[in-house]
């Protein structure tokens, strides 16, 4: 068996290696370097499924708490979604489903850029054999009847942003003229269902509206809302007082939860669902981080990668927190993406003797750099949170049982 350094070595001696390497051009030896590092972290790292094409960094709302610090005039090319596309299909390996998200800004300013590529990635990805589908988060504020037919017809799931009661919707959500856009989205709630029966609302309660949750809940559900994402909103000051009624109406909604779910009513709170609340206790043990960077990837209007909208926009200007790379060059940043993988306890030190810690994955990155300068250290609203929903958890779990007779089902 020849010697490792010998010629007849499948790969040769180091000499005629480094020769050969030298004798390439710049350009074609940075090539090189670059898909070698490319397809290290592609094997290092779990496969994309799920992709965030963010379309334009335009809004015709002006949300104070909005996590998008820097909208601006910026739209994505159709050479850019094209080439994400491209790109998404490569890192995706094996699986069967992918899932693209269009956000922004608001990305029903680019309805004719979502007309002309929804059919597109279908047949693009179609000639894998793998399937594709396409989920949207939108203020509703542009949604008309030609929208709600394409989107039916394509199947195409959107989310809605209405946070409740008109008061608490309008105090954040308005026009550059500073009228709100409550009326607007709700009068177009029976156009809506008729294209698309099951309504979705993302509920983002402020500190002022945490004492009126479960009545705006109850007035977008008997105005056709079916199902709800409530988180609270970050970046304001949560005193103790609001943070205590946010807790409290939490206690009334899973009361309200159950009674609906007991009496069939087309409702849902997500929260108190599996893979939420009702995760067993030990899921997270030694586990921690969220989808970022792992099989969930955002791709800005210009080509760059990033973990998560959220992670590309929080920080207000044109680099955002822990970029990947980019699609013309790959995975660039393998440091980034580990910082976004690691699963261990091993930077986060306060976390190790935290008595929330197999309740916790250690919080969304983007907030904690927000609240304490680092993405792996989580701050004082994630731990008041998690707390919170710790408690919220084991109320839920005890009605439950007390009004059916048996644990909630899993």
């Amino acid at each position: 068996m020849p010697a490792s350094g010998d010629e007849s070595s499948p790969f040769g001696s180091k000499d005629s290696t480094m020769g050969r390497f030298s004798s390439l051009s710049s350009k074609n030896r940075r090539s090189l370097i670059d898909a070698t590092r490319h397809q290290i972290i592609s094997k290092r790292f779990p496969r994309v499924v799920f992709m965030e094409l963010f379309v334009t960094a335009r809004c015709n709302l002006h949300c104070p708490y909005c996590f998008v610090r820097n909208k601006r005039d910026r739209d994505m090319s159709w050479e850019t979604a094209t080439s994400a596309l491209d790109y998404f299909l490569r890192e995706c390996g094996q699986a069967q489903h992918l899932t693209i998200l269009f956000f922004g800004g608001e990305p029903m300013l680019r309805m004719d850029f979502i007309k002309e590529f929804v059919p597109y990635a279908l047949d693009r990805v179609g000639q894998t054999g793998k399937s594709l589908s396409f989920d949207m988060t939108t203020n509703g504020t542009l949604l008309d009847v030609d929208s709600a037919r394409f989107f039916a017809r394509y199947k195409i799931k959107y989310l809605l942003s209405i946070d409740g009661l008109k008061e608490d919707h309008d105090r954040y959500r308005s026009f550059s003229d500073g009228s709100g856009s409550w009326d607007l989205i709700v009068n177009l709630l029976p156009m809506l269902k008729r294209y698309q029966p099951w309504q979705g609302a993302r509920m983002t309660p402020s500190p002022e509206s945490s004492s009126r949750i479960v009545d705006g809940v109850k007035v977008l559900y008997e105005r056709g809302i079916n199902q709800f994402i409530i988180g609270s909103a970050h970046g304001m000051h949560w005193p103790p007082e609001s943070i205590r009624a946010y807790f409290e109406q939490m206690q009334a909604l899973s009361d309200l939860y159950i009674d609906m779910k007991l009496e069939n009513k087309p409702f849902r709170l997500t929260i108190f669902e599996r893979g939420n609340l009702e995760e067993e206790a030990d899921k997270y043990m030694n586990m921690w981080g969220c989808g970022a960077g792992r099989g969930r990837l955002c791709v800005n209007f210009d080509g760059t990668l990033y973990g998560c909208s959220k992670l590309m926009t929080i920080t207000g200007d044109n680099t955002g927190l822990l970029p990947l790379g980019s699609l013309q060059e790959g995975w660039t940043n393998a440091l980034n993406r580990s910082v976004l993988n690691d699963a261990s306890l091993r930077y986060r030190i306060k976390c190790r003797d935290c008595k929330l810690g197999n309740e916790c994955v250690g919080g969304c990155p983007a907030i904690n750099w927000e609240e304490t300068g680092h993405v792996l250290m989580c701050g004082p609203y994630h731990r008041a949170f998690t707390a919170l929903y710790q408690k919220l958890g084991d109320y839920f779990y005890n009605r439950w049982i007390e009004k059916t007779g048996k644990p909630p089902p899993q």
